[in-house]
């Protein structure tokens, strides 16, 4: 009975139609890694000048703003993270991309 299933469900995971959304979905992730990399080395510089003219006195910096935008988008933040680690295919895909995003 536990072979049956399993070698359905290997059948499954095989088919044409299956595959070919996890390839997609893997390109997908890899593409979005490598805009999150690029993005990432912009908001570190971003986050420099800011510290940078916070330290001078040229920024003044709300804290309650930053913690009003804390609980408006964190809910969606950790929606996207675990989406990202459930899905095996796309979080290879993304770390990938990301990785590669980084060093170019």
């Amino acid at each position: 009975m536990a072979e049956n299933l399993l070698a359905s469900l290997a059948g499954f995971l095989a088919s044409p139609n299956i595959m070919s959304m996890q390839i997609i979905l893997f390109f997908v992730a890899l593409v979005i890694g490598y805009i999150l990399a690029k993005v990432v080395k912009v908001m570190i510089v971003v986050g420099i000048i800011i510290l940078v003219g916070y330290y001078l006195g040229f920024i003044s910096i709300n804290e309650g703003q930053i913690s009003r935008l804390a609980e408006q988008y964190g809910p969606a933040v950790m929606q996207g993270i675990l989406f990202a680690v459930s899905s095996l295919v796309f979080g290879l895909g993304l770390v990938i991309g990301f990785i590669a995003g980084m060093l170019r």
